[in-house]
């Protein structure tokens, strides 16, 4: 079996065996060494694909942030991105989640039982964050390099408000049991940053006054 294979099918392993032990026993009462002997190899080999346990519960992460880094710099280039371009990417990543939206759910729910995945999810929204952030910025290209510009304030600001869009259209879509449509759920909530937040549930606040001089 040629080698990248080899690893491939080792990962596989490792996923499967750490997901059906999690789902049996949950997250924090399972241990590496335990979901290497079912899996079938070493535990030094179980840190050969994941930094830390965490991960093997999120194991389509990297993939995933790959394939929207892939999406920004297809649709925009080396370009900054606009709201459009960001519409665009949302819907074709919301495509490969409904794609596996079985094993979505059932991961969903061994996050939420644990603490310490649910303080791991955080982090990984704040690498999605910075992607995006990266990609207005049009700085995605630069990535590969050794040194990257750090994202401007104006682009970190959007992404965090792109990010507090799309978490809800997510949380509806898993309590609905992954059977909506998360493109339309999360294309609505992006309406929300495009139109402005004064033209949905805001309109009439005090920050979006809906007569001249009014407060």
């Amino acid at each position: 079996m040629p080698e990248q294979r080899k690893r491939q099918e080792t990962r596989r392993r490792l996923v499967e065996a750490a997901s059906k032990l999690y789902s049996e026993r949950g997250f924090d009462a399972v241990t590496i060494d335990e979901i290497a002997a079912l899996a079938g190899v070493a535990r030094r080999t179980f840190f050969r694909y994941f930094d830390v346990k965490e991960e093997s519960a999120f194991p389509f992460n990297e993939a995933r942030i790959e394939l929207m880094k892939r999406a920004f710099l297809n649709r925009a280039g080396g370009r900054p991105a606009t709201i459009v371009d960001i519409r665009a990417v949302f819907s074709e990543m919301s495509q490969e989640f409904m794609a596996h939206a079985e094993t979505a759910a059932e991961n969903r729910k061994i996050i939420e039982k644990s603490a310490a995945l649910v303080r791991f999810d955080l982090s990984i929204n704040l690498d999605w964050e910075r992607v995006i952030a990266h990609g207005i910025d049009g700085t995605l290209a630069l990535q590969d390099q050794e040194s990257v510009p750090p994202t401007s304030y104006a682009a970190e600001l959007a992404a965090g408000a792109i990010i507090g869009a799309l978490l809800p259209a997510f949380r509806a879509w898993y309590a609905g049991d992954v059977k909506g449509d998360l493109k339309i759920l999360g294309l609505e909530a992006l309406d929300l940053i495009e139109n402005g937040m004064g033209h949905g549930p805001l309109a009439g606040s005090r920050y979006a006054p809906d007569k001249p001089g009014g407060a």
